[in-house]
């Protein structure tokens, strides 16, 4: 999956060595401005991100979620989301919009606030997610 925003575009890709990756390129030029490893993500063959000015946010198959600083791609914060079983043949999904990162994984939809900390969790039976309306800042 390739994402572009401003000069740099995001792809979930691997290392040299073969560990599951973000890599920031830069979109004129294709040079590497960062890679950062997922550790744990390699066998997940199931991962999906979102872009947007607040972060890069990335959730595997198996409920790991990370969220990278946009520019540098430091990670800033990595959660385990819930889920109703731990299996890893449904696609997940991530959105990051209105200060929150939210997750649906194996029916469950999970909100996170951008410093990591989880605000809700609920059973939803979800496969996809969409935004209708206005975004409202959590409190």
């Amino acid at each position: 999956m390739t994402t572009h925003a401003s000069e740099l575009v995001f792809v979930l890709g691997g290392t040299a060595d073969g560990q599951a990756a973000i890599l920031g390129i830069e979109l004129q030029t294709g040079r590497l401005a960062f890679e950062t490893a997922m550790p744990g993500a390699e066998n997940q063959p199931r991962k999906t991100m979102a872009v947007e000015e607040a972060g890069i946010a990335v959730v595997t198959g198996a409920g790991d979620l990370y969220f990278l600083d946009r520019d540098t791609g430091a990670a800033r914060w990595r959660q385990t989301v819930e889920t109703r079983e731990r299996r890893n043949d449904k696609e997940p999904f991530v959105l990051v919009a209105g200060g929150c990162v939210i997750v649906g994984l194996q029916g469950v939809t999970t909100c996170f606030d951008l410093e990591g900390r989880q605000l809700w969790a609920r059973p939803t039976g979800m496969a996809g997610i969409g935004v209708t309306g206005k975004v409202v800042e959590p409190r």
